[in-house]
């Protein structure tokens, strides 16, 4: 148990009385919490704990001992460190824990020689194991880099930061995971977080800071860990790094960029691993340590297997399965006879299998036309072709010709469509000239012929076609005249403004030539086109015979007659130059010298390897290059293995990439593993060998070589020496380039001051004696004011400013107000701070300040500022409306807002013993159907559903339960138990004083709980049965009296309110007592939910409704413009799909399948759609309301109710809430019945 704990449940520890009390981590705890947990019975106080590390935490820092202020009232100070450091005048008994089984000794010598003198190193702490990837399992990584310039109140130095998070990522790497295994430490000035922080590791342990800094600001803490560190030669100005398994691979890191320049991104250093495979070989990836087992790591050295069966060796890498030979035995004979070239000594093994690609003619059985350039595998597997060739054939239906067809598709018997011309008699006794097709369609045809009519008001004969005639359409006179053209041809329905132009009128009646060039017949032609002599590309396909004596086919005529010359493509052997056959495309004999031979052949290179399998081209051209595996030495002596051959020619430009040790000439020291290519450049090198260099003062310090000799960024002296100061005090610890510079220097030593006050500071650093640091007197005094008044514990330094702040009532001249101000404020110029407080008209009580409502009411030329005001203008009432909700709820609306409340936003409040709704408010939620929890003994269990009004008689009798003081339960039987019994001693004091008996007035101390029973309400206020009996009005759902109990079960009323608690207003609800009565207007609320929802999106599609109707009246125009001409309505299906639950809805996807269930075509039935779709919309979102009209909320826990109980008597009931929601039902289904006329409508126009 904590403090806060203990002091919370007081009662219960006094209750178990305990004699001993343990106290762990007593140093963190505060002495008022150790106190605030003692009781009267406490004997014996056990505190264990350690006062040198973390100490109780206080929110106010002035208070804490780590602050000069603080020192006064030590508030963080904790009874254990009080005791343990107390004198001998009280005897405490005190115990101390010596030996220490965490940390490693190089570790724990740290506080050791600093805070535990006498502490020891238990045995296990020998067995922990050097840290890997760090040459020091202890080290302080000193640096002089500055904090960074921060607007925060912490101090940032982002180099510390930057090392912290690579040397975390570096030892992750090295497995370290676990925050216990290391800890990385940054500089902490309190003794006792220091401590606490030099004591977390075990194993190692990793200081970042500037050490010199740290001993001179913390002389009896950091100062002795940095000596003892410099003994051990473990600080230095970067982190030392070792690789686990190459030991000789060490460096020094002094900036976070280091890390990835010589560490592997894996673990380990940049070497290359060389540790053996299983395979024999040696790994040659980057140093890892992640991965020591090697697994997955793959060996790309060349395999040194040979193949069982045929005894050639594997050509492939070492990491590689050996599974097949893939060593080259040139060419092999196919099964069919033709030869596989370049094959691999796999191949040969399964040549059965391979698939020959070489290509053949051959001639179709089934018709015997041939097929061209078919690879040889797919006859082999006899495979199906279809024949491509074009034939002509005669039509059975109609005997009409029809060219160019698949000979395919005549073998598979496919049907065809006939589109020659012919002339067919309409019934209106013209001749049309149709496609053959279109005869079976005769009667739907439109007859296009033109008729000559005389329109009566202006003669003039008009030529409309026939169909227009036929179907009685009305013509609008425009003078439309015949022209005759040049040509001869009448040109009908002109406008007659047109016949003086008609020389430049295009005639576009259509006629058949024959060409001059050709002969062949060219037909439809507008007549325009003759007149104009344009001259016409015959397209007719004809076959010719090119110069080569090969035939080319289907050419059109036009080409030919314009003497375009033809490439030739069928393939023919080619002779090359070389001597070999290739087969190509005939016209490319002509150019056979570009032609590139492809034939593989063997030659010798002059380097006396021999290249295999080359392209004869290559060779022609002298393209390659040797690529065999030798070993080449360069010309400084080292030889560079496993080089391509080629590279022999330019061994002079090669980089020896071979790492050797090198003096450097100005300095002669070593530089190590320096690349041989950059030696022999004669590369410029740095040599950052650390070297000591002497300063001005005489102190040395380590510089790297190369900037030895620089005169300038020289850094300052930080060796610490003694100095003896003004004062006559030696300051100890002091940066040597302090005392060159003349730097101030403040004097630490603790001294006695007197103030100016008289007062005596003690243990006061001796730079703040000067007069310039003097520091403020924080003693504490009391001060006596001129008012009377006396302010107790003050600081001295405050006594000339501090004002009196005792609080004072006093009368403001402008109103009726009392208000409370400080003593020294001027009473002359307060303003009322109160509350107006004038009730308004609504009710309510003015909630803006007085004097707002003073200048609002103040007359314009009014003199006397000092009389008092009738606030009479006071603006909007900003109280909340409070009035109550049909759901329960109050209005948070301002009081102000005008008309009805707005619907509720809270969630819903409806809940029973089985679920809890979470929806919104507005949200009509689903009655629980699950049984009712009311039973007692006396008057049985209630049987019906849990949503339904209960028809038990309640029960009078009193709970013989125990409440949970133990005292007897004031309840009623049947009821949850109060949480309180009807001791006035046991109840918090808001109840104690509660009226309780709402008949006689009376509190809840006073009423007699012995002859009364108690109803706990669950905002938390208690009354009594009778009370609660006369304001649930009890006699309107049940027979007898409150006095002689209930004895008959009434109808429910037609109508009810919400009851509401009488002290805060809050709707009574899960009392199972008044289940009748709150379930009754439960029910009310929810139908009036489902009422008030659905009645407005009836109306809201009522409106969209009236909007799709007239938008599709406007759109009737385009519709019919859009609408494609229908030939032939198709078959029609009968729609046999039946709304799932709404059988007396005809479900809206009959209307969007008019072309399936209506005999449209697919075009049709989308421009239908596009012109019906919004309409469409308001049915669809119709029929979820519909159903929901048919399956009200109450309806599932009626018919629950009817099938356990088989009873009909809440029928009526059920009926009076179905037909309140019945009028949604039926307004619902005439909406739809609306929208099915009206798209009956749209499908007959």
């Amino acid at each position: 148990m904590t403090t806060s704990g203990a002091a919370k449940f007081q009662n219960l520890i006094k209750y178990i009385d305990p004699k001993i009390i343990i106290c762990e981590e007593a140093g963190e705890v505060l002495e008022a919490h150790i106190l605030s947990a003692l009781t009267p019975s406490t004997q014996h106080l056990i505190l264990i704990g350690d006062h040198n590390q973390l100490r109780p935490h206080v929110a106010t820092y002035s208070l804490s001992m780590e602050s000069d202020v603080g020192e006064n009232y030590q508030l963080d100070k904790s009874l254990f460190e009080r005791l343990v450091d107390g004198n001998n005048t009280v005897r405490i008994d005190k115990t101390r824990l010596l030996t220490q089984r965490r940390m490693r000794g190089d570790i724990s010598d740290l506080i050791r020689y600093t805070i535990y003198d006498d502490l020891e190193d238990g045995e296990n702490t020998t067995n922990y194991p050097n840290i890997r990837g760090a040459q020091h399992n202890v080290y302080f990584i000193d640096h002089r880099y500055p904090e960074d310039n921060s607007a925060m109140q912490s101090h940032v130095n982002m180099f510390e930061v930057e090392m912290v998070v690579e040397m975390v990522k570096y030892f992750v790497k090295y497995g370290y995971t676990k925050p216990e295994d290391i800890a990385v430490l940054t500089f902490l000035k309190s003794k006792n977080r220091s401590n606490v922080l030099l004591s977390r590791a075990r194993e190692g342990m990793y200081l970042i800071g500037n050490a010199d800094l740290m001993a001179s600001k913390s002389e009896y803490m950091w100062a002795p860990v940095v000596n003892i560190l410099r003994e051990r030669n473990q600080v230095g100005p970067g982190m030392p790094i070792v690789c686990k398994h190459h030991l000789d691979c060490k460096n020094i890191i002094t900036t976070p960029e280091q890390f990835d320049e010589v560490c592997s991104p894996t673990g380990g250093c940049r070497s290359t691993c060389d540790m053996p495979l299983s395979c024999g070989h040696t790994c040659t990836e980057e140093c890892h340590f992640n991965n020591l087992d090697h697994n997955g790591v793959k060996c790309r050295k060349p395999c040194e297997k040979l193949h069982s069966e045929c005894g050639h060796q594997c050509r492939k890498l070492c990491y590689k399965d050996c599974d097949i030979c893939s060593v080259p035995v040139g060419n092999i004979t196919l099964p069919c006879g033709h030869t596989f070239q370049n094959a691999e000594c796999w191949q040969n093994k399964i040549k059965e299998d391979i698939r020959c690609k070489t290509v053949i003619d051959i001639v179709l059985s089934d018709c015997g036309h041939p097929l061209q350039n078919i690879e040889c595998w797919r006859v082999q597997n006899e495979e199906k072709f279809k024949c491509h060739f074009l034939i002509d054939i005669t039509l059975p239906d109609c005997g009409h010709p029809y060219q160019d067809v698949e000979c395919w598709k005549v073998q598979n018997n496919e049907k065809f469509t006939c589109h020659s011309p012919i002339d067919i008699t309409l019934p209106c006794g013209h001749i049309s000239n149709i496609e053959c097709w279109k005869r079976k369609f005769r009667e739907s045809l439109k007859c296009s012929t033109p008729t000559d009519i005389t329109l009566p008001d202006c003669e003039h004969i008009l030529h409309p076609e026939c169909w227009r005639v036929q179907n009685r359409e009305k013509f609008t006179c425009d003078h439309i005249v015949d022209i005759t053209l040049p040509c001869g041809h009448i040109l009908p329905d002109v406008e007659c403004r047109q016949n003086k132009t008609k020389g430049k009128i295009k005639c576009n009646n259509i006629i058949d030539i024959t060409l001059p060039g050709c002969g062949h017949p060219l037909q439809n032609v507008e007549c325009w086109r003759v007149q104009n002599k344009e001259k016409f590309k015959c397209l007719s396909q004809i076959n010719i015979l090119l110069d080569c004596g090969h035939p080319y086919r289907n050419v059109e005529c036009w080409r030919v007659q314009s003497k375009e010359i033809f490439t030739c493509h069928c393939k023919i052997d080619i002779k090359l130059p070389c001597g070999h056959i290739v087969r190509d495309e005939c016209w490319r004999k002509h150019v056979k010298e570009t032609i590139k031979c492809k034939t593989p052949i063997n030659d010798k290179m002059p380097c006396g390897h021999t290249l295999k399998d080359i392209e004869c081209w290559k060779v022609q051209n002298g393209e390659f290059t040797c690529h065999n595996l030798v070993d080449i030495t360069l010309p400084c002596g080292h030889t560079l293995k496993n080089a391509e051959c080629w590279q022999n020619k330019i061994k002079g430009t090669i980089k020896c990439e071979t790492t050797i040790d090198t003096v450097l000439p100005d300095c002669g020291h070593t530089l190590k593993n320096v690349e041989c290519w950059k030696v022999q450049s004669k590369t410029k090198f740095t040599c950052n060998f650390p070297v000591k260099k002497k300063l001005p003062c005489g102190h040395t310090f380590n510089i790297k070589c190369c900037i030895k000799d620089q005169t300038e960024n020289i850094p300052k002296c930080n060796h610490l020496v003694d100095i003896k100061l003004p004062c006559g005090h030696t300051s100890r610890s002091v940066d040597c380039w302090k005392i060159k510079d003349n730097v101030e220097i403040k004097c630490i030593t603790p001294i006695n001051f007197t103030l100016p006050c008289g007062h005596i500071l003690e243990d006061i650093r001796c730079w703040q004696s000067k007069i310039e640091n003097i520091p403020k007197c924080n003693i504490l005094g009391n001060i006596e004011f001129p008012c009377g008044h006396t302010v107790k514990k003050v600081e001295c330094w405050k006594k000339a400013t501090i004002k009196c702040t005792e609080q004072i009532e006093i009368n403001v001249p402008r109103c009726e107000h009392i208000n409370v101000i400080q003593c020294s404020e001027l009473v002359n110029g307060i303003q009322c701070r109160n509350n107006c407080g004038i009730q308004l008209e609504c009710g309510h009580e003015c909630l803006n300040k007085c004097i707002k409502c003073q200048e609002n009411s103040i007359p314009r030329n009014s003199k006397n500022k000092n009389k008092l005001i009738e606030r009479i203008n006071h603006g909007e009432c900003k109280s909340k409306c409070n009035r109550l909700l049909y759901c329960g709820h109050m209005c948070d609306e301002k009081c102000s807002h005008k008309g009805e409340c707005r619907p509720c936003n809270s969630k819903c409040a409806v809940s029973c013993d089985h679920k809890t709704c979470n929806k919104d408010c507005l949200e009509p939620c689903a009655v629980c159907a699950k049984k009712c929890s009311w039973e007692c003994r006396h008057r049985g269990k209630c049987e019906l559903s849990c949503g339904i009004p209960c028809d038990r008689l309640p029960c009078n009798e009193r709970c013989d339960k125990k409440a949970r003081c133990g005292h007897n339960c004031a309840g009623i039987c049947g009821e949850i138990c109060p949480t309180h019994c009807a001791d006035a001693n046991c109840v918090p004091k808001r109840i104690r004083y509660q009226v309780s008996d709402i008949i006689n007035k009376t509190t809840f101390s006073m009423v007699d709980w012995n002859k009364e029973r108690m109803v706990a309400l669950p905002c938390g206020h208690i009354y009594t049965m009778k009370s609660m009996d006369k304001l649930m009005e009890m006699k309107e759902y049940y027979g007898g009296s409150i006095e002689r109990g209930w004895t008959l079960v009434k109808s429910l009323p037609t109508s009810t309110i919400i009851k509401r608690c009488p002290a805060c207003q809050t709707s009574i609800r899960d009392i199972r007592r008044y289940g009748r009565i709150i379930k009754n207007y439960t029910l009310e609320i929810q139908n009036k939910k489902f009422i008030t929802k659905y009645d407005g999106e009836l109306i809201k599609i009522d409106k969209r409704i009236i909007a799709s109707f007239n938008e599709m009246k406007r759109g009737r125009k385009k519709l019919k413009k859009d609408l494609c001409d229908i030939s032939k309505f198709k078959n029609r299906i009968e729609f046999k799909v039946i709304n799932k639950g709404l059988p007396e809805i005809t479900p809206y996807q009959y209307f969007e399948g008019i072309a399936q269930y209506h005999g449209f075509d697919e075009n049709s039935q989308q421009v239908w759609l596009s012109h019906v779709n919004k309409l469409l919309r308001s049915y669809y979102n119709l029929i979820p309301i519909i159903r929901a009209a048919k399956n009200t909320p109450h309806k599932k826990a009626f018919e629950a109710n009817l099938n356990t109980t088989g009873g009909s008597r809440d029928l009526t009931y059920k009926q009076q809430l179905d037909h309140k929601v019945y009028s949604i039902y039926v307004d619902g289904v005439l909406k739809v019945i609306d929208i099915q006329k009206i798209l009956h409508d749209e499908i007959l126009f």
